[in-house]
């Protein structure tokens, strides 16, 4: 099913698992910047990390931490996100 990898679907491939971590690492930072009530990470950046290949992340994040589960956009959109995520992996993984 899945040839050897181009170099094209590595390096995208490797960009979808960074912007992952950066993702599930800004949700952790968010969510210790708001226990300890200091200044936050603005929702806009949250979302667009999400929705530029960053769903993943978010949405275990969200979940993990316990952190924007009850923000209607939120709940909504980062399964939207993790959805749009592995679809794309599947596009990448399977065009020839």
């Amino acid at each position: 099913m899945f040839q050897q990898l181009s170099y094209f679907q590595m390096i995208t491939l490797t960009f979808i698992f960074v912007i992952n971590l950066y993702t599930f690492g800004l949700f952790y930072i968010d969510k210790q910047r708001a226990e300890k009530r200091k200044y936050r990470i603005s929702e806009k950046h949250l979302i667009l990390s999400s929705f530029i290949g960053g769903g993943i992340g978010s949405f275990t994040a969200m979940y993990r931490f316990r952190h924007k589960t009850q923000k209607p956009l939120f709940k909504l959109g980062m399964p939207v996100a993790a959805l749009l995520t592995l679809l794309i992996i599947l596009l990448i993984l399977l065009y020839n």
